[in-house]
């Protein structure tokens, strides 16, 4: 019952809306032993829509586009293809993984590495 209620206010909420949950628990990414605080941050803002991005924050600033190479809109699925972070990022799965819960240590340290990258470049 409680799983039916959150997903019923959950999808009335933009920022969390496409998280899927399958029972009510403590996230799988939140109990591997390998995955530490920074990199646990880096995949709950990338799941709540929080991460720097424009898409999470229209009124944030006027950019649009991606700030690293302005050939993608600024979103976090785009962040995943960015020419300029594959370059500089070595990207492990997907940006679908991460809204799927299909979460390892090697997606984390990407999800941690392409925000930290992002901000030491502006």
């Amino acid at each position: 019952y409680e799983l039916q209620q959150l997903s019923m206010k959950k999808s009335k909420l933009s920022k969390i809306r496409n998280i899927k949950h399958q029972k009510l628990e403590l996230a799988k990414y939140l109990q591997l032993q390998d995955i530490n605080d920074k990199e646990a941050k880096a995949i709950f803002q990338f799941r709540s829509r929080m991460a720097n991005f424009h898409e999470n924050y229209k009124n944030n600033a006027p950019l649009n586009h991606c700030p690293l190479c302005s050939s993608h809109p600024d979103t976090q699925k785009w962040a995943f293809k960015c020419s300029v972070l594959k370059k500089s990022v070595q990207i492990n799965g997907t940006y679908e993984n991460i809204i799927e819960g299909k979460i390892d240590k090697p997606l984390a340290k990407t999800a941690f590495s392409i925000l930290k990258y992002r901000e030491m470049a502006q």
